[in-house]
């Protein structure tokens, strides 16, 4: 539960019927008012194109007022593990998507999940970039 009452929840959509968009996952805030039993959705964030975790996925919010979205899924397809930290809009502050070196991705037991604690997944610095290799 968030400060201001609503509820932050990683809905990976198991049983979503077609009718309603079928397999895909997103994290979900929901204004809940208990004496009428019902649930508003406040805000939510999907990945472009939509990415179904079938076991696992997190969503937390940080202190800067964004959310950490951990996708973890079944490593098959080609579909990579993807933590993403999201503004309030809706955009993209940082996106990490993990493949093996070979393109393949991560087997099921690199699965992991992002949590709270964090400020941000690499901070909001811009770091140095890299010396460029010397020219062979």
């Amino acid at each position: 539960q968030l400060r201001n009452g609503n509820v932050l929840v990683f809905d990976n959509g198991r049983g979503r019927p077609d009718s309603e968009g079928g397999l895909y996952s997103r994290a979900l805030e929901l204004r809940l008012d208990e004496a009428a039993g019902t649930a508003v959705k406040v805000w939510e964030y999907r990945l472009e194109p939509d990415m179904y975790s079938a076991r696992g996925g997190s969503a937390y919010r940080l202190s800067n007022g964004n959310t950490l979205v951990n996708f973890s899924t079944t490593a098959v397809d080609g579909v990579p593990l993807t933590v993403v930290e999201v503004a309030p809009d809706g955009s993209e502050v940082v996106r990490i998507d993990t493949l093996h070196a070979d393109g393949g991705v991560p087997s099921d037991r690199s699965r992991g999940m992002a949590y709270g604690g964090l400020e941000a997944i690499m901070g909001e610095t811009m770091l140095r970039p890299p010396a460029a290799a010397p020219a062979n």
